[in-house]
């Protein structure tokens, strides 16, 4: 089965590593994102169309 991710804000790898912290770990969408911190991957935290509108 092949996944579509076109139209997602993030990057397929960072929601596929989300998802598997969050299904194997049961870590809230919080948890996940202090994890993401603290791996220096800060810059995906937000949407695309977050990032665009700040100038």
């Amino acid at each position: 089965m092949k996944l579509n991710f076109s139209g997602c804000y993030f990057p397929q790898e960072i929601i596929m590593q989300a998802l598997r912290y969050y299904l194997a770990y049961k870590l809230s969408y919080r948890e996940i994102e202090e994890i993401f911190a603290e791996r220096n991957i800060r810059h995906y935290l937000k949407p695309i169309s977050e990032k665009e509108n700040v100038k």
